[in-house]
């Protein structure tokens, strides 16, 4: 099933478009998480009827580890999504990510809020709920990301980052523009998100709006002639030196 492009404004008030992640997609990525959190279980019951195996004693023993290793099952997608920014394991995998449809990064209750709705999502009456909702909807969400305000999409081949976007702090180098200062590790790091993105999709008019807007940012509305692109190198390249030498 095709899907519309969801567009995404950022907080660099540059309007982006992801293909959104397909049923087929998602539920590979869901088949892959349940497969690892099975092979995780496996191992939870060895590990607790070798506790069982030293009688009775140790039969409080049993109840404590096996309530503690019980948690990381019942968490795996809310601990995957928050520490890994919107990935699990099969996520990760299909390439595919969550993403809030505001454009801003997604808050650890936004992700708390589509963990508790899996329960209705998909074992209720397996995933039937969450797969009708992911069909149905506008923006391919299921329940939990119509709650959260949320929705999985489609992550563009990433180029390394170290060989584009990242810079070393080299012997010498002098800053381009001092007002690298007016940035903080947010500002770049979405900077960066949206270049890529633009780079990969060919977005020439959404670079030019985000290289207009980080000029407006740093107060250099005019003050130089380079491309968008070189301009947005150059920007990371002294963002990168900035922070070396502070």
């Amino acid at each position: 099933m095709d899907y519309e492009q969801i567009n995404i404004n950022t907080t660099q008030n540059v309007l982006v478009s992801y293909e959104p992640a397909g049923v087929f997609d998602r539920m590979l990525g869901f088949i892959l998480d349940v497969l690892i959190i099975s092979v995780y279980t496996v191992i939870m019951q060895i590990i607790l009827s070798l506790i069982l195996t030293g009688g009775e004693e140790n039969l409080t023993w049993y109840y404590i580890i096996r309530a503690v290793l019980t948690l990381p099952a019942m968490m795996y997608s809310l601990l995957c999504e928050v520490f890994y920014n919107g990935q699990s394991v099969g996520k990760k995998v299909m390439n595919i990510k969550v993403i809030r449809l505001d454009g801003t990064q997604p808050s650890f209750g936004a992700y708390a809020i589509r963990w508790m709705l899996r329960v209705v999502d998909f074992l209720t009456l397996t995933p039937l709920v969450g797969l009708i909702a992911v069909m149905a909807s506008k923006n391919s969400q299921r329940l939990g990301d119509m709650g959260a305000g949320t929705t999985v999409v489609k992550m563009t081949p990433r180029a390394s980052l170290h060989n584009t976007i990242l810079y070393k702090a080299q012997e010498g180098y002098k800053l381009t523009y001092t007002q690298v200062n007016k940035l903080n590790d947010r500002d770049i790091a979405i900077i960066k998100e949206v270049y890529q993105h633009c780079r990969q999709s060919r977005d020439f008019n959404a670079l030019l709006k985000l290289a207009t807007k980080v000029k407006e940012q740093m107060g250099l509305e005019g003050s130089t002639n380079m491309s968008p692109e070189q301009f947005i190198n150059v920007v990371l390249a002294d963002y990168s030196q900035y922070e070396f030498d502070a």
